[in-house]
């Protein structure tokens, strides 16, 4: 081991509570950028001679171990802090470890380091996912032991990410997502075991999944990125389950408390965010080819970006996250454990100031309960009230409710709330819901027991079209808690893009749904009122089609289909057809957020760069079917999302909304929109415009809807009438 004193600039900065994020930039690879969480304006340049043109494979135990780019066989341990370094037995080009890597997008090439270099169980072993071997060496050793390995049930495939946990254990993860056991056995060899857990499913149909596995305070989490699209490119939701041993299962949890997740290509950590400034409960990511920075917030199911190291000159990678400051699994059982002491002392302090208040209350009021209050009052109250306050107050009490029949409902309500479309989003798994009205920038919040652990697939006319379970569908009015009853799928939930054509209340109502995973084959999903089950049936084309990352589009009659080439597939009801259109061509490049919205008779799509950088809105032109570029929107307005898209234009005059796209996004609290003409992002009137999302977060369980308040009979709420 060799220990090196040098200038700043030559080393990394000063060990921090939390991992830093770096990324290695500008010509020859020599000059690094440091960004950390706790400073979240500030950046570090360093040029760090053993951080030149080279790969970092684990940051395990206070140790990087790392590789040259140039020189693939050169291999090293050091530790960022004392700047030691200890050299490894060199890798051989037939290895191919990195070749193989650089053919996929994320987690080729995996590394574990069992143990710091002064403790005589130290191994590095490595592997890579389109391989059936190891590579592993212990200190001392001045080579390589290459040695093949085959998983115990029969399964063909191979083992993917993995971690080395305070046990002792190597867990890993098979590509069918099976969990499995590293284990050392004499005389210096190594053995997978399966272990009898099911993989842990995500409620979506998706075409792109990755999980990492994380070990925090001494249990197992698995975190599973949702991405739209069939590549690794953007997440569009996260899920974490926790490895019970008690009952072999993999648990779905809605909170990993004071902890704090960092996902990486190559390796994963975690830290407690107890005796630091950090918010809890908290997962930050990467993406392949992207300097962005993500954050996943569990309490209320958003992802925020963030642009950490704005000045990166190119060529640019990540060397993902490096943790110097080593924190012993005890350290962090030590924060778990006392984390409920201290929660208890706040409960009850808070439960003392409740009981306090509740006196205080009972005393002004003397005992007189909500029903008590006169029914001209409630009236008289009612009529002042905005809609989302409107919805509040009815559930008081019964009393409250008939009150606030909608016969009273005054013009001004009529007129500020439903004009406009709302972002409704679901934000726990026990119903809680969010409702933000762009017009005066309020946020309103309900409990809505119907949504537990529901999805929202689609959005029309105050309806929502819902998903709960692997097998149910039904209508569901969050303003009047009206709920349609669909028949169930005969197997798990499968469409990309589903959508319905009128009010689920009218008589020609039709639910339609379209999932295709390569693009000669399509399968179609129809139900229509008085239907008892779903019609299913599959289609084959010469013509391929790949359904973009949206909803279809009931348009004169059809259900149109966004491709994402830019084209279009065609499904009428009637006729039970689909067609799929060989024109219109793609307009444009982007393909990661492509929205397809009617307006005033015409149909637009509308394609967004990465991250916002530019947005095109694109207007069919029927008698020469092509995608024709419009510069303004008029009197219209936009609202996009993955889920429904729509357009409003009878509020855009009185509340200066013309002309612009509004995105299911918000930045503090005002919501993001897009000025055509204008070439920004509007964030507030007070703030300069903005040509990215950088700053922004977006809900995951989102739709746009128009809040609507019908009262249907029993027998339009029947849909087999």
């Amino acid at each position: 081991m060799e220990i090196v004193e040098r200038r700043e600039r030559l080393r990394p900065p000063a060990p921090q509570p939390v991992p830093w994020l770096v990324f290695s930039h500008g010509k020859g690879g020599k000059n690094q950028m440091f960004f950390n969480i706790l400073e979240q304006d500030k950046n570090y340049s360093r040029s760090i001679p053993e951080m030149r043109q080279k790969f970092i494979h684990a940051s395990q135990h206070d140790w990087l171990v790392m590789s040259d780019r140039n020189f693939e066989e050169h291999c090293f341990l050091w530790n960022p802090v004392s700047l030691e370094t200890v050299q490894l037995p060199p890798l051989k080009v037939e290895y191919n470890l990195w070749t193989l890597k650089s053919k996929y997008d994320q987690g080729g090439t995996t590394c574990i380091l069992t143990a710091p270099p002064n403790d005589p169980n130290c191994m590095i072993l490595f592997w890579n996912m389109c391989t059936t071997f190891f590579l592993f060496c212990r200190l001392g050793e001045e080579q390589w032991t290459k040695q093949y390995y085959k998983l115990e049930d029969g399964d063909n495939h191979t083992l993917r990410r993995a971690i080395s946990c305070s046990d002792g254990n190597i867990y890993a993860l098979t590509l069918q997502g099976k969990l499995a056991v590293i284990d050392q056995v004499p005389p210096g060899r190594l053995s997978v075991r399966i272990l009898e857990v099911e993989p842990a499913k995500s409620p979506t149909m998706t075409e792109a999944l990755d999980k990492y596995l994380v070990e925090s305070c001494g249990e197992i989490f698995l975190v599973m990125g949702i991405y739209t699209g069939f590549i690794l490119e953007e997440a569009s939701n996260i899920e974490v389950f926790r490895m019970d041993f008690s009952s072999m299962v993999w648990a779905k949890v809605q909170s990993i408390g004071d902890n704090v997740f960092f996902l990486g290509d190559e390796f994963c950590l975690s830290c407690s965010t107890v005796d630091s400034k950090v918010k809890g409960n908290c997962i930050y990511f990467t993406q392949t080819n992207d300097k962005s920075l993500y954050t996943f917030t569990l309490q209320d199911k958003s992802i925020s970006v963030s642009l950490p190291c704005p000045n990166l000159s190119t060529p640019w990678f990540s060397l993902g996250w490096i943790m110097p400051v080593h924190r012993s699994a005890v350290t962090s059982i030590e924060h778990a454990q006392r984390i409920p002491k201290e929660k208890n002392t706040k409960v009850k302090d808070t439960q003392k100031a409740i009981i306090r208040e509740e006196e205080v209350e009972k005393r002004v009021v003397e005992g007189r309960a909500w029903s008590e209050v006169p029914n001209d009052l409630l009236k008289l109250i009612t009529r002042h009230l905005l809609l989302a306050d409107y919805m509040q107050f009815s559930l008081v009490c019964k009393t409250w409710r008939l009150a606030a029949l909608p016969t009273k409902w005054n013009n001004a309500l009529i007129e500020s709330s439903t004009q406009c479309s709302w972002l409704m989003s679901i934000q726990t798994e026990m119903g809680k819901c969010s409702f933000f009205d762009p017009t005066s920038s309020m946020t309103y919040f309900m409990d809505v027991p119907d949504l537990s652990g529901a999805t929202i697939c689609f959005s029309k006319d105050g309806w929502l079209l819902i998903s709960q379970g692997l097998h149910s569908v039904f209508f569901f009015n969050p303003f009047t808690k009206a709920r349609i009853e669909l028949p169930d799928l005969n197997t798990n939930y499968f469409f990309k893009g589903i959508s319905f054509s009128s009010s689920p209340t009218s008589p020609d109502c039709v639910v339609f749904g379209i999932n295709n995973n390569f693009p000669e084959w399509i399968e179609i999903g129809v139900c229509r009122r008085g239907d008892k089950s779903w019609t299913v049936f599959n289609l084959r084309s010469n013509l391929h089609f790949l359904t973009s990352f949206n909803n279809p589009v009931f348009y004169n009659g059809s259900f149109y289909c966004l491709g994402q080439e830019g084209n279009l597939g065609v499904f009428d009801p009637n006729e039970g057809q689909f067609t799929i259109l060989r024109n219109p061509q793609k307009p444009c490049t982007s393909t990661r957020q492509n929205f397809l919205v009617e307006c005033n008779g015409d149909l637009l799509s509308v394609f967004v760069g990465h991250l916002a950088k530019w947005v095109r809105i694109f207007r069919l032109d029927h008698s020469i079917m092509v995608w024709k570029e419009t510069k303004c929107l008029e009197d219209h307005t936009l609202f996009v999302s993955r889920v429904a898209s729509l357009t409003k234009t009878e509020m855009t005059k009185k509340w200066g909304m013309e002309n612009k796209v509004y995105f299911p996004r918000f930045r503090g609290k005002e919501g993001v929109s897009y000025t055509l003409g204008a070439c920004s992002n509007d964030f507030s009137e007070s703030e300069k415009p903005n040509l990215n999302f950088y700053g922004t977060k977006e809900p995951v369980h989102c739709a746009w809807i128009e809040p609507r308040w019908p009262r249907p009979c029993c027998e339009e709420l029947n849909w087999l009438v």
